[in-house]
């Protein structure tokens, strides 16, 4: 048994939601249904838009993005980029 997710039955479920419920919720989106997996709860709205922001940010596509992923880590630290990397 899982903590996560539950395959018995007909229909697998996420913290007792039947993935056609979630598949069905256009609001849920993915960071309702990352809260659903992770906190086992479903999230308030600005909570769930904080996760799918984290996602995207974190998202590599490409050099580019990397690096500016990499800017915003650093500048949270009080670094520069390039004193960062040394």
């Amino acid at each position: 048994v899982c903590s996560i997710s539950d395959d018995r039955g007909a229909e697998p479920t996420y913290a007792n939601v039947p993935i056609s419920d979630i598949a069905a919720d256009a609001t849920l989106g993915v960071g309702g249904t990352v809260s659903l997996l992770w906190f086992q709860r479903r999230l308030p709205d600005y909570a769930s838009k904080f996760i799918e922001l984290c996602l995207i940010t974190t998202a590599d596509h490409g050099p580019c993005v990397s690096g500016a992923h990499n800017t915003i880590v650093a500048a949270r630290a009080g670094k520069d980029l390039v004193s960062s990397l040394i």
